[in-house]
Formats: C-alpha cells, structure tokens, sequence
C-alpha cells in the first residue's frame, strides 16, 4: 500500500492517493494500534478529498467519520461535519455521515442529537446488511448511554451485540460486546460483572485491540464512583489513564483525571484533586461533553471541601 500510495502521488492520482492513505490509516490503527502514525495518515487524506475540485463524496464522508473516530482536532471536525450538513439528502442517508455526526455531538455534549444520529446509522447500516458499521455504532450508543446513566436503554443496545460480533467473524467485536455487557451488568450491581470485564478486556489487550479499553475502564471506574465504591473506583481511574496515556486518547486521559478529581475530593485529599483538575485543563483539543460535566462536579466538590476545612478560596 505504501509503494501504490508513492505510485499515485508520483502520478497525481489525489482520489487513489487519498484512499491508499486511509487503508494505511486503518492498518495502522487496526493492525499495530499506532493511533498518532494512523491520524496523521489520515489528516493527510482528508485535507487531499477537501483539496480535490470534484471531490468524490463517499470518501470524503468516511473520511470526516474517520476523524471523529480517531478524535482529531475535534473542533475542526465538528466544523467539517456543520459544512457537509449542507449536502442534506445525501448526508440523511450516509451511514458515514450519521456515525460521525453522533460521535461529534456525542463530543459536544448534545447527547439527543448524538442519539438520533447514531440510531439513523444503526438503521441505515442495518438495511444495508453492513455488519460492521451497525456493531460499531450499537457499541457507541451504548457506552453514550451508560454515560448518561439510562441503563435500560444501554442493556437493550448491548443484547444485540454478541450476535452481531459473530457475524463479523474472529476480532475485537466479540470481547469488545462482552465487555459493554459487562458494564451494563456491573451497572445493575450483578454478581460476577467485574470478572466478565476483566476477562474481556485482558482478551482485547491480547489481540493489540487496546485503544478500546480505555473507555472501559473509565465507564467502570465511573459507575463504581456513582455506587459510593471510592477504593475500586479510584483503582479503575488510575488505570484507564495510564492506558488512555499509551495509546494516545488524550479525551480519555481527561475523563481519567476529572474522575479522579471527583473521588480525591470526596475522599478530603484536596491537594490532589486539584492536581487532577489541573491535569483535564491540560487537556489538548477541548473537551467532551461530559468530561466538562465531571470536571464541574469536581470544582462543585472540591470547592464544597474547601469551605468545610474554612478555606474559602475559589478554584484555581
């Protein structure tokens, strides 16, 4: 793929070259999990379709998708997917469209509007009997669901998900659907939830499937923090950060340490919470939605803390 993609540059090929660069971006993901290589592949395609005078429109939807998936420069994203809005019936029945315009507004905080466009996905994928892309879309709008706390309507998208895996073959989707099952189970406080979790998420780090898990890791660390279980919730964080660190998801880096922020802050260590906090304003690229959500409910209870111990300065 490297020689075709020099081969077409060479020849001043920008539609073959773009897509070489995207196949290349999804091998390095993918095949390697080498997330900063396969960004920067991909940024290189996307600004070649942007580029074209007659772009072909199916890549470049797939590529904006792309870009929201691997979170690059999300406040450009969200602008580029604002601009292919203006394509209306086109956009409207692009599986590619739908699946990246819910991960941005999932990314701005608008959870309706990430749940209907990530439901029109799942719907048009389904028709089109693209496997695939409605186990990944049913997966996200799982994980925006236990997110937001709606656990009925997460378990109802994490049943389909193992028949769906089994489809798609030998690869990431089957623990990856154990996993989110687990989290709707450990989110209805069932025996044996975080042993499922664990077991699928040591699978997913032997398959090299890591840039999965840190989401995981911080949705469990969450919902034992929402449980009143500090101790275990504060071993989760730890570990979804140190993991989001290797594998290059600065967002989920944030939402690891605004966690972490919330649970030291409860705990009196107020010290720490506000390195925490210090830690997520660090954070390159802005912020999800509802890691600005967790950030503030660390500010509401480390300045609570504050006024209790009779120190009444404000945050930072």
């Amino acid at each position: 793929m490297t020689d075709l993609c020099a081969e077409a540059q060479r020849l001043g090929l920008d539609a073959e070259l773009s897509g070489g660069l995207s196949l290349l971006a999804r091998a390095y993901h993918w095949g390697w999990g080498d997330i900063p290589r396969a960004r920067a592949l991909m940024e290189r395609a996307t600004q070649l379709i942007e580029s074209a005078r007659e772009p072909n429109l199916e890549p470049l939807l797939e590529g904006a998708r792309c870009l929201a998936y691997l979170e690059m420069d999300m406040d450009r994203t969200a602008s580029l997917f604002d601009e292919l809005a203006a394509l209306h019936t086109l956009a409207a029945q692009s599986v590619q469209y739908q699946w990246g315009l819910g991960l941005v507004q999932a990314w701005r905080g608008d959870v309706a509007s990430a749940r209907a466009a990530l439901g029109q996905a799942i719907e048009l994928a389904s028709v089109r009997g693209d496997h695939w892309a409605t186990f990944e879309c049913t997966a996200r709008l799982a994980l925006l669901e236990l997110e937001t706390g709606d656990i009925q309507a997460a378990g109802s998208l994490a049943d389909p998900l193992a028949p769906l895996a089994a489809k798609l073959g030998e690869g990431s989707e089957r623990p990856y659907a154990t996993a989110i099952s687990a989290l709707v189970a450990l989110a209805r406080h069932q025996h044996g939830a975080f042993a499922d979790l664990d077991r699928a998420i040591n699978e997913l780090e032997r398959i090299d499937a890591r840039f999965l898990v840190p989401d995981l890791q911080g949705i469990a660390a969450e919902l034992r923090y929402r449980a009143g279980d500090l101790d275990v919730a504060h071993n989760r964080a730890i570990l979804a950060a140190r993991l989001a660190d290797d594998v290059v998801r600065p967002f989920e880096t944030a939402r690891a340490h605004a966690l972490l922020a919330c649970i030291t802050a409860q705990k009196g260590d107020l010290d720490r919470s506000g390195g925490h906090l210090r830690a997520v304003d660090n954070a390159a690229g802005g912020l999800p939605g509802h890691v600005k959500e967790l950030r503030q409910e660390a500010e509401r209870l480390l300045a609570a803390r504050r006024r209790d111990q009779g120190d009444d300065d404000t945050w930072p």
